[in-house]
């Protein structure tokens, strides 16, 4: 991984919105603004109802924020924007926003202070009826005074609407969360007359998380093309308006601004929301890389991988159909489904997948890591359930003594590490996982975190049991194997046969390249690693753990 220089002063002419949700605080302070509100336009103006879903960090509550200055009628703050040449006629209407990102739901009654807290405020403005006491009666009553007190209908933004669930999934907590938000939500059923636009952002489709009460008749345009791009920067519009602080950092590096462009957009760029869209970057991380002058998985700092967490202990995933892509029906990415054998929709709400292209002949999606980013942090937070690497501050030096044994051809000392590290692993007994498949990604998580060209599955025209890795001068062709009851002599001479058949070693025949061909046998009784033996064609080493 590229290390970059921090920032030595600040840059006060130039202001970066890092943490800034507040769109009248960031227009009034001088931040930086990609100007999104030419869609905003479009949007209120072609509908009056929505649901858009995005992944946590994503900027959608700043779009929030924006949404209700212009429902306010806060034409100043839109002054040199878009917006400002589309709109005639600049309105105020009452706007009434929950926000539920700000709190966590997993503990019991923590989702009924967030909706006392605010359905009391809006009482002290509109009155109490006493005789509506549920959260649905006295939201209803709360918006039906706010109509009758301004003379016009009113604008109602909530922003998370799922996070209570999402906090609380695997508890308890989450089926009474769950009915406490169809309960108030259903405020909003039957009441179109007092309402002149509703916008509900959060992570999942509501469908099917059934909240809302029948029908549900907010518009979902999480899929649609032209709002592909509401909460994300394009390319042109990161160049265009962070077009000093990507020099800056470019420059930090003593790169050429086009190399450092493509190294960018390789670690931060890759997301997309609709068919054949273009490829887009998350503000979120973008904003922090250019403040802080370092390339580091920012999203994963947020504690946003507390949901790929709770999945991985609770459930079972296609890790390998996640590294490579995954191709699914329109239909399921924007499913809610807390099955333990389909967790494609809610992995790809999250953030962790994003569409990569679309078969319009069949109607499916491929669904894929978005970039380095994503595809490192992903890997990171794996190691703690897969191997011991990453359950300590060692981390880092861990990951660095396994790079040293590849690049000085030391296999004996790579084994004896991987060894080490797999020791133990609970995931077998927890979730009773095919012990192959543990081991096989602890080693494929392992090896993709050091950097080092690497290849497997497909990309072999193999199987995930066949790993290529280069590193340097030296190449490593490893078989991962389980005994299954056969003697280990055996295993290992099935394994270099395989290595010969497919010709593994072929294309690196003429070159300098040291090949490695190693081959690692599992326990199927004992979940252990009982051995491992080397031939480089020229000498042969093997080695019988006991």
């Amino acid at each position: 991984m590229l290390l970059l220089k921090r920032r030595t002063k600040m840059d006060l002419k130039r202001k970066l919105p890092v943490g800034i949700q507040d769109f009248e605080k960031l227009r009034e302070e001088g931040y930086l603004y990609v100007d999104k509100t030419d869609a905003i336009y479009n949007l209120v103006h072609s509908g009056s109802s929505y649901f858009f879903a995005r992944p946590r960090c994503f900027g959608k509550t700043l779009l929030l924020s924006v949404i209700e200055a212009y429902f306010k009628g806060r034409k100043d703050l839109f002054e040199g924007l878009k917006i400002e040449k589309l709109e005639e006629e600049w309105q105020e209407y009452t706007v009434l926003k929950i926000d539920f990102s700000t709190d966590v739901y997993s503990t019991e009654g923590a989702l009924e202070v967030t909706i006392n807290t605010f359905l009391a405020e809006q009482e002290q403005r509109y009155g109490k009826h006493e005789e509506r006491t549920t959260y649905a009666k006295r939201f209803e009553y709360i918006i039906q005074r706010a109509y009758e007190t301004s003379g016009k209908p009113v604008v109602v933004l909530i922003d998370d609407y799922d996070k209570p669930i999402l906090d609380a999934m695997f508890s308890p907590e989450e089926s009474h969360n769950r009915e406490v938000l169809r309960n108030f939500y259903s405020a909003l059923n039957g009441n179109d007359y007092y309402l002149k636009f509703v916008f509900i952002t959060g992570i999942s489709k509501f469908a099917s998380v059934n909240v809302f009460n029948g029908a549900n008749k907010q518009k979902d345009i999480s899929l649609y093309s032209n709002f592909n791009s509401l909460c994300a920067f394009t390319q042109s519009e990161l160049e265009s308006t962070f077009g000093d602080e990507l020099n800056e950092l470019a420059k930090a590096n003593n790169l050429a601004y086009e190399s450092f462009l493509k190294m960018f957009e390789k670690k931060y760029s890759g997301y997309c929301f609709c068919k054949n869209g273009e490829k887009l970057y998350n503000p979120f991380s973008v904003l922090n890389a250019l403040s802080s002058l370092d390339m580091l998985s920012f999203w994963f700092q947020t504690g946003v991988p507390s949901m790929l967490i709770k999945i991985l202990q609770n459930s079972k995933f296609d890790f390998f159909g996640i590294l490579e892509g995954i191709c699914v029906d329109a239909d399921t990415i924007m499913d809610y489904k807390w099955t333990e054998d389909d967790l494609v929709s809610v992995i790809f709400q999250s953030g962790y997948l994003t569409i990569r292209a679309y078969d319009s002949e069949n109607n499916l999606f491929e669904l894929g890591l978005p970039n380095g980013e994503v595809r490192d942090g992903f890997l990171k937070n794996l190691l703690p359930y897969y191997t011991s690497v990453g359950t300590t501050s060692k981390y880092g030096s861990e990951i660095a003594l396994v790079k040293a044994s590849l690049v000085n051809g030391d296999v004996s000392g790579f084994v004896a590490r991987f060894r080490e590290s797999v020791k133990n692993v609970q995931l077998i007994q927890k979730k009773k996982e095919d012990a192959e498949t543990v081991y096989l990604i602890a080693f494929h998580s392992l090896l993709m975190l050091t950097g080092f060209t690497f290849y497997s599955g497909s990309a072999l025209a193999g199987t995930h049991n066949d790993i290529v890795v280069e590193a340097g001068k030296h190449s490593y062709i490893f078989e991962i194997k389980m005994d299954k009851g056969i003697a280990l002599e055996d295993v290992e001479a099935d394994a270099f046969a395989r290595i010969e058949e497919k010709k593994f070693a072929a294309k690196y025949s003429g070159t300098d390249c040291l090949v490695h061909k190693v081959v690692i046998v599992f326990s199927s009784s004992k979940n252990e690693l009982i051995g491992w033996k080397e031939n480089n064609g020229s000498a042969n080493m093997q080695k019988e753990i006991s």
